[in-house]
This record gives C-alpha cells, structure tokens and sequence, in this order.
C-alpha cells in the first residue's frame, strides 16, 4: 500500500540478505545468474545492469541500495520500500548500512497466520510455525517500536488496525516516515500484476500473492475460528510460552475472539 504513494517506488521481494556475492549464489544456494535474472525480470530491468550492479556491489546491502535505487529511478519516485518478510530479522544489517532506515513490522494474530499457512501448505505443526514466528518478535523487541532522529525506527502495525482502520493508520504511517498523505494509501482493491509476474517468469502459482488481487476487507479476521482446535490453539500459546513470547502472544490475540 506504501507503494500506492506517489514518491514511493516497490515491487517484490528480493530476497536481497541471500545473495553471498564470494560463491555468487542467491535465494537458497542457487546460482546468482538465475536469481539476479528474477529480479530483473520482476522490475522490467535489463538483466545487464542488474548484473553489473551485483557484480559492483560488495555486499547485499550495498547491491539492494542500487537496485532499488534503479527501480524508483526509473519510476520517476524519490523513496523505495522493499517487503521481504524477513528483512525483520536482519535489524542488525538494515541498520548498519541505512543508519536512518524506518521498518514497518506488520503484526497479525499468530492464530489467524497460523491457519492461513496451514491454508496455503507452508508449514504443517504447531512447533513448526512458532519455531517460524518466534525468531520474528525475539528479534524485533530489541528496537524501539515508535519512529526517531537518530538511528533505525522500528514501527509495530497491526494487521486488524490496518484492515477495520485502513484511513487512519495508513495517515499515521504517512505521518511516521515523514511523507504527506495521500488519498491513494487510503484503501486496497486488489492488485493482479504481482501475482502474474511471478507465475510468467517462474511458472510457479503463489498462492499469497494470489490473495493480493483481492481488496482489503476483514473477511480473513478471525479465521483461525473455524479452522483450529481448541487444543490447538491451547498449544499454540503453549509454544510460544516456551519462547518466552506469552506477552506478545497475549497481546496479539487479545480482543480477537475466543
């Protein structure tokens, strides 16, 4: 949605914090060539340049900073946002290399992503997701979650807040990373390019990004109702006790129905 902003550029995940530039390896070990192909591919760049910008670049940071800075360049916007997941566990390098950087931690109810991972086969055991989720908040208590001057700013967003609340936090966010407001940030409906670039260049279906051409509504709150246990959703909290997340995880569920 961040992207919906007019001096703000973005796309897919790059998986940038992978690349090892000493094996020249990407995205699970794989060859660079093939993963700096993708990229290419995914930001309608020419597969030289990316090349060039890699083969330049002395780390991942360094190489994201070009990319990116390509890809708003060439979108004719001064800022970029880029949205993998696990850039929430690289804290450490994020703020080495961007010491002003701003992270926006999108939160949801364990329960609810939880159930949709079960939905989409990506884990399969109550273990196995908060082995998964654990590391996410372990990692991110140890910033401040309100923006400042001076430093990385780590922002805490509700995905409930952000869905029954669209208007009003998307103004917040906009006020957080000092842009103005835009009414275009105002609401989602749904986007199919993303889902079709991946299954052009990769032939593989996603079902996540198949979900992002649909609009924002609440329709996926509270999902894990008709989909867990009792007993597992008791071992869900179970788990993540054992983490030492049962504040975060109380928190997270609180108000979200029993």
């Amino acid at each position: 949605m961040l992207t919906q902003h007019s001096k703000i550029a973005g796309g897919l995940e790059t998986h940038w914090f992978e690349i090892d530039f000493e094996r020249w390896t990407g995205r699970k070990g794989e060859p660079l060539d093939g993963h700096l192909a993708r990229l290419a591919a995914f930001y309608d760049i020419e597969h030289e340049l990316v090349e060039s910008m890699a083969r330049n670049a002395r780390s991942g940071s360094q190489f994201l900073d070009k990319f990116m800075a390509e890809v708003a360049r060439q979108l004719g916007k001064p800022r970029w946002v880029e949205k993998t997941p696990e850039n929430i566990l690289r804290l450490d390098t994020i703020a080495a290399y961007w010491t002003n950087a701003v992270v926006v931690h999108v939160v949801r109810d364990p329960r609810d992503l939880f159930t949709s991972m079960l939905e989409t086969n990506k884990l399969d055991s109550v273990q196995t997701f908060i082995r998964y989720w654990a590391p996410f908040f372990q990692t991110a208590q140890r910033y401040v979650q309100t923006p400042n001057s001076e430093g990385l700013s780590l922002i805490e967003l509700g995905y409930e807040r952000l869905v029954t609340d669209t208007r009003v936090v998307m103004k917040e966010l906009a006020a957080a990373i000092g842009e103005p407001f835009e009414e275009a940030m105002a609401g989602f409906d749904g986007c199919s390019e993303e889902y079709h670039k991946v299954l052009q260049v990769t032939g593989v279906h996603s079902p996540t990004l198949r979900r992002m051409m649909d609009p924002l509504t609440t329709n996926r709150i509270g999902i894990w109702k008709n989909a867990l246990t009792p007993q597992t959703v008791k071992d869900l909290g179970a788990e993540a006790a054992r983490c030492g997340l049962s504040d975060m995880y109380a928190r997270m569920t609180s108000g979200q129905g029993e």
